[in-house]
């Protein structure tokens, strides 16, 4: 049972299907009453919704950006976090999303139960994949009971480009398994996550995910990948080809800033993550509570060493059940 208000923060770039994932989302609540959106929409001004003919549009916090001005998924995601006011709960999804009906209740119950174990829990995870053709949704409900947990895959490597490529993985497990990664598509946990790890402005797509997780992680934040996710993710691919990535290079020739200029800052805002530069502060830096030497511990990365363990990382995560 919702016991409080969800904000649902959600950054969007030249996506067509913004305006289906904010009705699904209330269509298939148990208690649309208490959701609040948060939306940062980046793209063509013919393309910017009309909020006030929601039926729901009080409860609708709606920014418009050309996409002109646009610095990346990060920047969008922390004015997101910005217009939080006193919801009690946050969930970060894709602004191509659909749901399972009574998501907020599943969400809510599951983080309760987690939350007898641990104080700093947020539960994330590739989430489950849809398809849309001929104007129907179809979600992946075969393996609908199965978990999706992150594995590195093999090729990646570390050197001065500290980014790494995360894959899900199913597992056939009925338990919640602690995870070594964190899904930017699908975050929910209490409102205090934002005090805690505010987004970086500064980063741009890749390593978002990386360094969310490693200052969630050292602050102390356990993620928690669980089953049954009721949500779904349309995932490019040859039958989903629409380009609407901030890279685009018709998109590029329009901005003062391209985004190889963006990117560049955002890698080397992740080595200075990673080296302790304390110009990143304690909004923006590590936490206290853990290392990266505990994280190479569980997860066998080694962020100082630039190794992986492929071995480590890809086994224990499956042996890591939430007790």
């Amino acid at each position: 049972m919702v016991d409080g208000t969800i904000l649902v923060m959600i950054s969007s770039y030249c996506d067509p299907m913004l305006f289906h994932t904010m009705n699904d989302c209330m269509k298939n609540a148990s208690h649309p009453e208490k959701i609040r959106f948060a939306v940062v929409d980046q793209s063509e001004y013919t393309q910017q919704y009309d909020i006030d003919a929601l039926s729901y549009s009080s409860q609708v916090t709606y920014l418009f950006m050309p996409k002109s001005q646009a610095r990346g998924v990060c920047f969008a995601r922390s004015i997101c976090q910005g217009l939080l006011r006193d919801e009690d709960y946050i969930l970060q999804v894709d602004s191509h999303t659909i749901f399972d009906e009574g998501w907020d209740d599943i969400l809510v119950c599951q983080l309760h139960e987690l939350e007898e174990t641990s104080d700093k829990v947020i539960i994330s995870s590739y989430p489950h994949a849809f398809k849309y053709k001929d104007g129907v949704f179809h979600k992946d409900v075969v393996r609908k009971d199965d978990m999706l947990v992150f594995r590195v895959a093999d090729e990646s490597v570390l050197d001065d480009d500290l980014t790494l490529k995360f894959i899900p993985t199913y597992i056939q497990n009925t338990t919640p398994v602690v995870s070594h990664h964190i899904a930017g598509g699908l975050i929910f946990t209490r409102r205090r996550f934002i005090m805690d790890i505010p987004y970086d402005p500064y980063l741009y797509f890749a390593g978002e995910e990386q360094t969310l997780f490693l200052r969630a992680y050292t602050h102390g934040y356990d993620v928690v990948n669980v089953p049954k996710i009721p949500i779904y993710h349309l995932y490019k691919t040859d039958e989903c080809s629409y380009d609407t990535h901030h890279w685009n290079a018709m998109h590029d020739m329009e901005r003062g800033v391209s985004w190889t200029e963006l990117n560049e800052t955002s890698l080397e805002r992740f080595n200075m993550l990673v080296y302790g530069d304390e110009s990143l502060g304690a909004h923006y830096g590590l936490g206290d509570d853990r290392t990266l030497s505990d994280y190479y511990g569980i997860s066998g990365i080694d962020y100082y060493g630039h190794t992986i363990d492929y071995g480590k990382f890809n086994t224990e995560l499956m042996r890591h059940d939430y007790i």
